[in-house]
């Protein structure tokens, strides 16, 4: 069953009123996406109206970036060290070039330090990375057209303010409101013509 039939099948049997920030319980103080609100906001800025694709983001800026503006939203978590995530890529790009939904990609190339979870070993924050350059050079390798957030802070604070394991590749699916349909590791695929969401 590809992602749109999920998502479609989902839409339907939900209850509604099941916002992204319930799908799991946050600790207490973590910022969360409707607390960094909308595009431009209270003077953050939105990582996502720079030109440049690639951006480096604390946890706010990171959590500003993830906000859907009026159409559906795939965020993809990766690292570029991770041969599962770069497998995704491809997939990825041809989702974006169908145009259903808006896509940003989480990479997690600067943690701080490698999280307790199921990542491979990698190496972290190496000097040369430091304004994400490793996934700036995939980006302009794959040709990648939409924003990767590399995210620049410690794991726990984005994995508690996004209610996500610390699994890469992941994906999560919101609708043009910001309510979580669908989620999932791995490559999400279509195999059905877009709808209406």
């Amino acid at each position: 069953m590809g992602l749109l039939d999920r998502l479609l099948k989902r839409r339907r049997s939900a209850p509604q009123g099941t916002p992204a920030r319930n799908l799991a319980a946050r600790r207490e103080g973590s910022p969360t996406i409707e607390q960094a609100g909308g595009p431009g906001v209270g003077g953050i800025r939105d990582p996502r109206n720079s030109a440049d694709l690639v951006q480096v983001v604390d946890l706010t800026e990171c959590l500003r970036g993830l906000v859907p503006r009026g159409r559906p939203l795939l965020i993809h978590h990766w690292h570029s060290l991770d041969p599962a995530s770069l497998a995704t890529l491809d997939a990825l790009v041809a989702l974006h070039a169908q145009g259903t939904q808006e896509l940003v990609g989480v990479a997690w190339d600067l943690f701080d330090e490698a999280p307790v979870g199921r990542l491979p070993e990698m190496t972290y924050r190496p000097a040369r990375w430091s304004e994400g350059a490793n996934v700036r050079a995939v980006v302009q390798a794959r040709g990648l057209a939409w924003h990767q957030l590399v995210y620049n802070g410690p794991p726990e604070a984005l994995f508690a303010s996004l209610a996500i394991e610390p699994v890469v590749p992941q994906w999560r699916l919101l609708d043009h409101t910001g309510e979580a349909i669908d989620e999932g590791s791995g490559a999400p695929t279509l195999h059905s013509p877009p709808q209406e969401l």
